[in-house]
This record gives structure tokens, sequence and C-alpha cells, in this order.
């Protein structure tokens, strides 16, 4: 084709970009051409603004939100469920909304197969703490999605502790090959002091993973265990490393040291002493002179 050869001419197109003055546009031949543009970008700047503030601020509550997962798509029911999660982690419902609330969830968990929508649902019925989930949670724990069994053995530990919980299931992530679902079990596991799952949880103190064998060693504090002792001062005069920065070995060693404290666990005392003189973390420093003082009244 020649260089100078014109393909062919879409509608409204100017082949030579000539300037038409019979072609001026309403904005251009408007006496407030100059201020129209800038106005409108103002204008519809303010109303994305308007409706995104409209979105996060529609006062929906719990039964709203419920209603939305009932009737929204596939796509989109699984934000109405992360909004319900965060509501009902920030607010008490009220007692006698939450058998309406836990049999609504419950209907729309089982019928979907969206795993973004099943574990806001779980995080959910973790937050409400009420004897009312127990099945619903049991249940995930051996959801084929490892987050959703992962808060279900969360929600499972937060729940009141005269519930009969089905505890097989719990036993049986000890020793998944999911470092989070060994970490989780064994923690929840320790929080109700079983007998039975004290081996189960010295077995974890050989665990590959170190954050497991420290979940181990901490949750075996509610035991007195001396499996755990070499572990714990292990943990007492840990340094910062790649895989404990400041902030998750501040939380270890507070975590251990409340455990010590609360079973007044004294053949812990010249660690948690050499500690309060050689850390540098103020907190950390505190507590362990807390817990000393109460271990030697």
């Amino acid at each position: 084709m020649d260089n100078n050869e014109q393909g062919p001419i879409e509608a409204g197109e100017n082949p030579k970009n000539e300037f038409d003055p019979s072609k001026k546009t309403i904005l251009e031949s408007s006496p407030l051409s100059g201020i129209t543009i800038p106005l409108l970008i103002v204008l519809i700047g303010a109303g994305i603004i308007f409706g995104v503030t409209k979105m996060l601020s529609t006062g929906r509550d719990h039964r709203d939100l419920v209603r939305e997962m009932q009737t929204k798509t596939f796509g989109n029911r699984w934000v109405a469920a992360y909004e319900l999660s965060k509501l009902v982690a920030q607010q008490n419902i009220p007692n006698e909304e939450i058998p309406w609330l836990v049999e609504n969830l419950a209907t729309v968990l089982n019928n979907t197969q969206d795993q973004r929508t099943r574990n806001f649902i779980v995080l959910t019925f973790g937050s409400l703490k009420h004897r009312a989930v127990l099945p619903y949670l049991e249940k995930a724990i051996d959801d084929p999605s490892k987050e959703i069994a992962f808060n279900a053995l969360v929600g499972v530990g937060n729940l009141p502790a005269d519930l009969s919980i089905d505890w097989s299931k719990v036993m049986d992530k000890v020793t998944h090959p999911d470092e989070g679902l060994r970490h989780a079990s064994v923690l929840v596991l320790a929080s109700r002091k079983l007998d039975f799952a004290k081996p189960v949880i010295e077995m974890r103190l050989e665990d590959e993973s170190v954050s497991v064998r420290y979940a181990a060693a901490t949750a075996l504090v509610n035991f007195k265990s001396e499996k755990a002792v070499e572990t714990l001062r292990e943990i007492l005069s840990l340094k910062p490393n790649e895989k404990f920065n400041s902030a998750k070995l501040q939380k270890l060693k507070l975590g251990v040291l409340s455990a010590l404290g609360r079973e007044r666990w004294t053949a812990f005392e010249s660690d948690i002493e050499k500690l309060a003189n050689s850390t540098e973390d103020l907190r950390i420093e505190t507590t362990a002179k807390q817990v000393l003082n109460e271990l030697k009244k």
C-alpha cells in the first residue's frame, strides 16, 4: 500500500485531523466551557466518594447480611459473609438472636461450595462462642480447606469449657501434614488440660517445625511436663532470628511466662530471673519480674 493511501475510516474519524469550526461540541461552544470540565470532575469525584461512603455506612445489621447471603449470586455472597464476620467480631449479638443467626448461617454453609463464604461463616461461628455452633465447627474441622479447618479448630478452643466436644477430631490434627493445623490442635487440646492429650502433645516436642515444638512446650506448662523443660528454657533464652523476629519472640516469651506464672511452676525461677536481668524488652522484663514475685510468695 502506498504511504499516502488511507485505510478504512471509522465513524467520526477525521483522517486529515483538520479543525472544523462547525463541529464544536456543546462544551466547547458554551461560555462556561472554561470551568465546565473541572466542575464535572469535582462532581463525578464527589459522586464516587458519596457512593463508597454509602456502601460502607449502610447500617446493615446481622439479619440484613444473612439475607444478602441467601439472595446474592455466587460471586458476591462471600462479601456479605465477610462483613458479617467483622460485625460479629466487633459487636455482641443479643442472645435471643443467636439461634436465628446460627440456623440461617448453617443453611448457607451447607448449601454453598464457595470456600470464601464458608470460611467467613466458620469465623463468625467462632466469634459467637455459643454452644449452638459446636456441631458445625466440629464438622468444619474435617473440611478439605486447611484455612477453614484451622479456623474451626480455633473456634472450638473458644467454646464454653462445659461442652462435650468430640476431641478425637482435634487429636487427628495433631499429626496432620499441615503445620498450622498441628499448631492449632496442640493449643486447643492444652487449653482444657485434657490428661489423655498430654502424651500426644509431648510427641510434638520433636516436631520438624520449630513453631509447633514451641507451641507444644508452651502447652505442656499446663501439665508441668518434665519433657518440656529443655524446650521451655530454650524459648526463655532465645534471641530474635529469621523465624522469630522481635515482635513474635515477645509474644512467645510472654505466653510462656504467663503459663509458668499461672501454673506456679517454681522450677523456672532462676531462668525467669536471668531473663528479667538480661532482656532489653521492657514488657518482657516487667512481666518476668511480676511472675518471679508471684512464684516467690
